[in-house]
């Protein structure tokens, strides 16, 4: 049977008109249905009343009270159809109102993705070429500058992070992703920025480590060190002599945070200096790891290595001996582009951002951030974070160098899936600098397939695919599930995919790494997210080639 496209058009609003038509039907049926009831009624208890009535009245006056009721019925009718059409015409406003705002939140999530994919690459390729230029033999003076330009490109990312995460609370996309992480690495990373800040602006400034606190936690690394820099760095801000001090504290066996989590309380006017002396104390305690302006490498076998998963909370402590902030003002500190700050100088500083992410974050990961301050002495802020440590199963670590000589024995192939040929160049030369050699290099899925195709065929399969996201033609997350099947089709041992993108979001993540369910193939090993270091892509190629991770094959 053949349907015009008229046919099609009136059936498809007839669908849609036919709810209406049926509404008003009931409406029509309960008006009858409740006229007719009043008519039975009046019947029934007021028929001689109403006839005695009638045969008494005068055929002018008779005229005269019809005309009346029917007047009154229209005007009644009249009210209760406008009545109606109003509130048809405002649920009508509020399913559009609705629908623009959820139109208007789409709109902001592709302009978040956009933005944070352009300047991530940007990022990433900076960044990139930075740390490979410090792994050349070039002057100390060159070395220095290079290491401002790598912190300087860290804080930029920075505050990116912070400008786009506002921007995913407003529509509800902001993510936490806890995985086990060996805490001091970030700890250490944080600090070789803070230091460098604090040390530009002439303060004095001191990290201090529990060495109870577990070598591996299950915390979102990513998040918390964007934690720790929001918090140090509104010290710094506000800070313009005497020190900073941040404390690392593992209140082991708590399951949840509490007001005794945050005790002694700075500024206690009852127990004046509690927390000072117990700062005191902490200088002659072994059981504390101590961080200066000179040092910033951690020893990570300094701390506990745990057997077994046991629950805790992860105190953080950050004070400075600003100016402080009056007590009415404190919950400002919170608000989106708020500023305590009565200096118009110092207003200037800062995005007004910072502490409203941190917030959002901790509340996220279930803790809990409290601000203490007093004027003239400075501010302390605390933050607890529930969360648990993790069974160490440490392996063997190699150093470039070693790890080289080894690549080049097993000779490691690798294949680079990058549209910007910028990180081309910057994942080039990484890979050839850990002695894995670069076999080839496609700008989109579709080349990435074609040139794999044709390793097989050479007998020389590609072992490492770094991989993007967004690219022209076939974007990654098609082009792997291509790759894996032609793995299985021709039985080959599965490579290692690292999805290296701007894409930061976990859904986007959950979606290119973990199991195919519709073929039960495995997706991508790893994602890492722009801009990449040197460091994350060594340590996860170690870990999977040192230790014989990927030495299955495929079965029929």
């Amino acid at each position: 049977m053949h349907y015009s496209p008229d046919s099609i058009i009136f059936n498809l609003t007839a669908v849609h008109i036919m709810p209406l038509w049926i509404l008003y039907i009931i409406g029509v049926r309960a008006f009858l249905l409740s006229t007719g009831m009043q008519l039975v009624y009046l019947h029934m208890f007021y028929k001689y009343r109403i006839l005695d009535t009638l045969l008494n009245m005068s055929p002018e006056l008779y005229m005269k009270r019809i005309l009346f009721a029917t007047t009154f019925a229209v005007i009644l009718n009249t009210s209760l159809i406008f009545g109606i059409q109003y509130d048809i015409k405002k649920a009508h406003q509020e399913v559009e109102a609705e629908r623009g705002k959820k139109s208007e939140l789409e709109r902001q999530k592709t302009f978040l993705l956009s933005f944070s994919h352009e300047i991530r690459n940007l990022i990433n390729t900076m960044t990139g070429s930075v740390q490979l230029s410090l792994l050349e033999h070039i002057p100390q003076k060159v070395q220095d500058l290079l290491h401002n330009s790598e912190i300087c490109g860290e804080l930029l990312l920075h505050l990116v992070n912070n400008i786009l995460d506002t921007g995913k609370v407003e529509i509800g996309e902001l993510e936490v992703n806890p995985t086990p992480k060996v805490v001091s690495e970030t700890l250490e990373k944080v600090w070789s920025i803070c230091s460098q800040l604090i040390k530009s602006k002439k303060l004095s400034g001191q990290m201090r480590i529990q060495t109870k606190l577990p070598r591996l936690l299950k915390i979102d690394s990513y998040r918390l060190m964007q934690i720790l820099m929001n918090m140090i760095g509104n010290s710094i801000k506000f800070t313009d002599s005497g020190s900073i001090g941040i404390n690392i504290d593992w209140l082991e066996g708590e399951t949840q945070v509490t007001d005794e989590s945050f005790e002694p309380a700075p500024f206690d006017e009852i127990d004046e200096g509690v927390f000072e002396k117990r700062m005191t104390t902490d200088l002659l305690s072994k059981n504390i790891l101590f961080f200066d302006l000179k040092s910033s490498k951690i020893k990570k076998e300094s701390f506990t290595d745990s057997d077994k998963t046991e629950k805790g909370v992860l105190k953080i402590i950050v004070s400075d001996t600003g100016s402080g902030i009056p007590q009415d003002k404190i919950p400002l500190l919170f608000s989106k582009f708020g500023q305590v700050n009565t200096d118009p100088m110092k207003r200037k500083m800062g995005t007004g951002l910072g502490l409203f992410i941190t917030k959002q974050l901790v509340v996220k990961m279930g803790g809990e951030i409290r601000v203490f301050s007093k004027e003239k002495k400075g501010t302390v802020m605390i933050i607890c974070i529930p969360t648990e440590s993790v069974k160490d199963t440490a392996q063997k670590v190699l150093t470039i160098e070693a790890f080289t000589s080894l690549a080049e024995t097993k000779s490691l192939q690798a294949m680079i899936v990058d549209d910007a040929q910028f990180n081309q160049v910057v994942l080039k030369s990484i890979l050839t600098k850990i002695g894995v050699q670069v076999r080839a290099i496609a700008s989109n899925g579709r080349e990435s397939i074609e040139k794999f195709i044709s390793s097989i065929a050479q007998e020389q399969p590609i072992n490492i695919i770094t991989m993007d996201i967004e690219m022209p033609v076939m974007d990654g997350k098609e082009a792997v599930q291509k790759i894996r099947k032609l793995e299985m089709k021709h039985k080959l041992k599965p490579c290692l995919i690292i999805i290296v993108s701007a894409n930061c979001s976990e859904s986007e993540i959950a979606e290119c790494t973990g199991i195919d369910h519709e073929t039960g193939l495995m997706k991508a090993n790893y994602f890492l997210k722009k801009p990449a270091s040197m460091n994350d892509l060594f340590g996860i190629i170690q870990s999977q080639f040192l230790n014989g991770s990927l030495n299955s094959t495929y079965d029929n």
